[in-house]
């Protein structure tokens, strides 16, 4: 008798054991780390290394494929599940990586343009390649040219960078077959179609989301190393750690400063998503400051629309924290604060 006891225990744990491991069509989205960003970023020019007094982290949000058994950390706070469906779209999971490491790029290239004219450093931005992120079903591409092509020509004129292509395309007569140019996995194709009309601008457009790769040459250069972190949630906090780098001023002043949100060319910041994970990482890295995007409501927010520093500070009180959360929309509020506290 105990030894069959035995077995439905073992047997109960086993099958308890495999039901846990049932994949989901979830993604389990949990707070990741607060890391310095001076981890990822290299100057060429070693005066400049180390220089900083203080400390820049950048902070990530841990995404996982969820299991039966892991969903159940879902129940635990500033955790969820969100569908896959939802978070890759219409993109493959290969596409999606593709794109957030594209964005990632994008960021430490507008971070350095931003901190580089902050200073009034020297840079140059060339243009490597045009890319396709989407195509609209609208579009009389769809189907043909696909993400991840590279345009490369239209009507056999090259173009260098998406402003040419633009130019070239408004320039098409109305009604008039377009050829488009692409380079996929090594060989060029070309597709044919009309163009569509962006409604709100009445610009010509093909229907494409266009995402270009851009170096920026720059003295002293700087190098990123990634270390597998994408998307481009990190530009604000690099391109403050930038500023702070080559700059005479000591910004940090031996300060823990943490923070989340996208740069733009223009310094403009931009939101991000699960900001509430990203507070509950840079408390949990002992963090004094936190600069959280303060994005305005838009036409495709809903009625319960939070900005992303109320989300912030909502979190900071739920964890009792006494971390800073300070309100930012574009890199210079966020170096004014610095400066001035």
């Amino acid at each position: 008798m105990p030894h069959k006891k035995l077995k439905i225990i073992v047997i109960t744990i086993l099958i308890a054991i495999a039901i846990s491991g049932i994949p989901l069509p979830y993604i389990l989205v949990s707070p990741g780390s607060a890391d310095n960003v001076s981890e990822l970023m290299t100057i060429e020019d070693q005066t400049l290394n180390d220089t900083v007094d203080g400390s820049y982290r950048y902070t990530t949000v841990l995404h996982q494929d969820a299991f039966l058994g892991s969903a159940l950390f879902a129940l635990s706070p500033h955790r969820e599940l969100v569908p896959k469906s939802q978070m890759y779209q219409d993109y493959s999971k290969e596409q999606y990586n593709l794109i957030q490491t594209a964005y990632m790029n994008n960021a430490k290239n507008a971070a350095i343009e931003v901190a580089f004219q902050a200073a009034d450093y020297p840079y140059n931005e060339k243009t490597l390649a045009i890319y396709v992120l989407s195509v609209v079903e609208e579009s009389n591409f769809y189907q043909q040219i696909q993400p991840e092509d590279q345009i490369v020509a239209i009507n056999d004129t090259k173009v260098t960078s998406t402003e040419e292509l633009l130019d070239i395309v408004q320039q098409v007569p109305e009604d008039e077959a377009v050829t488009v140019t692409v380079k996929r996995h090594e060989e060029e194709l070309s597709f044919s179609g009309t163009l569509m009309t962006n409604e709100a601008s009445g610009e010509k457009i093909l229907g494409v989301t266009l995402l270009p790769e851009i170096e920026i040459e720059s003295t002293p250069k700087v190098e990123f190393d990634a270390n597998g972190i994408t998307g481009p949630s990190a530009g604000l906090m690099f391109s403050l750690y930038l500023y702070d780098s080559i700059s005479p001023i000591d910004v940090a002043k031996g300060r823990n400063i943490a923070g989340t949100g996208t740069i733009e060319k223009s310094g403009a910041v931009g939101p991000i998503g699960g900001i509430d994970k990203k507070v509950v990482a840079a408390d949990k890295a002992g963090a004094e400051i936190f600069f959280a995007p303060d994005n305005e409501k838009t036409k495709y927010d809903g009625e319960d629309f939070k900005s992303n520093y109320q989300v912030a500070k909502a979190t900071a009180e739920q964890l009792g924290t006494e971390m800073m959360i300070v309100p930012v929309k574009t890199f210079q509020d966020a170096l004014d604060y610095l400066e001035n506290n």
